[in-house]
């Protein structure tokens, strides 16, 4: 029989994974990316996955869902803006974004505009175009 990992054990290695598939699907369209492995807990302002193309500055709160939707806190959105901030003097574009792997092995990217909670919705048409 083989050993299971406890359940916490095994959601995180799942998001680690669907972190760094979303850095190989940006790296195969041109960005550079990098996953940053941090717990996100305390004041620690990290995006999950950080990634450039041109002028254009992403920071990646990154989800995965079985079905149905996702929400995520205004907290985590915050850290994203937090990040995004450092980077306020370079002449580029600067974007928030949420990035749900749906199980059925799907992407959906919703640009996030303000600091609040957002909701992903599986059948949403996505809003930031990575491709």
């Amino acid at each position: 029989m083989r050993y299971r990992y406890p359940a916490p054990a095994r959601r995180k290695r799942a998001s680690k994974k669907c972190e760094l598939s979303l850095v190989k699907l940006l790296e195969k369209h041109g960005w550079r990316a990098v996953r940053i492995p941090t717990s996100a807990s305390g004041n620690v302002k990290l995006p999950d996955v950080f990634a450039v193309r041109g002028k254009v500055i992403a920071a990646f709160e990154v989800k995965l869902a079985e079905k149905g939707r996702v929400y995520v806190s205004a907290r985590q959105i915050k850290k994203l803006f937090d990040f995004l901030q450092l980077f306020e003097d370079l002449d580029c574009e600067r974007v928030a974004v949420v990035a749900v792997r749906f199980k059925r092995r799907f992407w959906v990217f919703k640009r996030v505009e303000k600091i609040g909670d957002v909701r992903v919705d599986e059948n949403e048409l996505p809003d930031f175009n990575p491709y």
